[in-house]
């Protein structure tokens, strides 16, 4: 993956001393990420429900490579860049980094340092790239810097398959330069899917021609069959629209009742498009029998599991203040004991949670 690489680099011939990193830095995890995020979070009395949009706001500045922020007087992106600054503070203090990082740093070491940016140069003679509709911009230019002596890239992409508001952070505007900058090979064929599956992307296609907002939304690059190679499917796709959620609810819920009424026993996948959107689907299904089973239903993000989890550490490890202050962050997200940002800091700042006294064998 692109992320190895970058770590590769960043590791290989003490290249993190370019960026101020010690040797025993290490990478944080997506748990431990979320773990800083909701502290710093709390610690500026930022509503935890806004996780989400801070994590990926994250990203989406990291990867945008933007130098410097200026100053804004919009109170909500005045919060967000304190949060931002914070967290990395946080990060750099603990010699952490997050995968964003990995990429950011790599771009500047090569950038910085010219005898480094030569030497991976030199080895990289051809650099094939896949799923390159998908690629941020710091990403886009850790592969130019590679490329820049051979000018070997080859970048596989779909412009039409990018998916920028809920998945990835891709830079699209750079992928359209690189193509119409570029020797071009146009593969609009594919033999994955069925012909009512094509045709309804195809019109999708036609559709946002017609709409002001949508126009600039796809290449006009449209899906041929590959001639008896195709999966022939009757009814594979049903398309419906509906003018409110409540329509489409009753229609979903008709067509689960008609699945199970022929097969007691099935399985059914509902994807959505925004997580908010699965809480309130599985309210709704629940609300007529259905058991709803979501990513989210992990033990350890059920609340009852989390505090049985947070006690279990803690009974293990008594005299660890972070199992301590595990405990405490837990009762006070479910709102069992009220517990203020400031007691947290006071247990952050106890060096022993429990003090260990010597007792004389002789004494009852």
């Amino acid at each position: 993956t692109i992320h190895g690489l970058a770590l590769r680099i960043l590791k290989e011939n003490s290249n993190y001393l370019r960026v101020g990193l010690n040797a025993d830095f290490e990478v944080c995890d997506d748990n431990l990420r979320q773990k800083i995020i909701r502290e710093i979070m709390s610690k500026l009395q930022i509503d935890q429900n806004e996780f989400d949009r801070y994590d990926k706001a994250i990203s989406a500045l990291k990867l945008s490579d933007v130098k410097e922020i200026p100053y804004v007087k919009d109170k909500e992106i005045f919060l967000f860049i304190k949060f931002y600054n914070a967290y990395n503070n946080y990060l750099k203090s603990r010699n952490i980094i997050d995968y964003d990082d990995m990429l950011s740093y790599c771009v500047k070491i090569l950038e910085e340092n010219k005898d480094i940016a030569e030497y991976y140069q030199d080895i990289c003679h051809y650099v094939i790239e896949d799923e390159a509709q998908d690629s941020s911009v710091i990403q886009q230019k850790l592969l130019s810097l590679l490329c820049k002596k051979h000018k070997n890239l080859i970048r596989c992409g779909d412009i039409n398959q990018a998916i920028t508001t809920t998945f990835t952070n891709a830079d699209l505007e750079g992928f359209k330069t690189f193509i119409s900058n570029s020797n071009n090979v146009s593969m609009n064929r594919s033999q994955r899917c069925s012909k009512d599956v094509y045709q309804t992307a195809n019109k999708l296609i036609d559709f946002s021609k017609t709409d002001e907002n949508l126009k600039n939304s796809f290449f006009d690059i449209k899906m041929n069959e590959v001639t008896g190679k195709n999966p022939v499917v009757t009814n594979g796709l049903n398309v419906q629209t509906f003018d409110n959620y409540t329509e489409e609810n009753n229609y979903l819920l008709e067509q689960i009742r008609n699945i199970f009424n022929k097969d007691p026993k099935a399985s059914i996948a509902i994807l959505v498009r925004n997580n908010y959107i699965i809480e309130e689907y599985s309210q709704f299904l629940g609300q007529y029998g259905y058991n709803v089973i979501t990513k989210s239903d992990c033990l350890k993000n059920q609340p009852v599991f989390a505090l049985i989890l947070a006690l279990l550490k803690f009974c293990s490890h008594p005299w660890n203040n972070e199992t301590v202050l595990n405990v405490a962050e837990t009762i006070k997200q479910q709102k069992i004991l009220k517990i203020t940002n400031e007691d947290l800091q006071f247990i952050k700042d106890l060096k022993k949670v429990v003090e260990e006294i010597k007792i004389d064998n002789d004494l009852n």
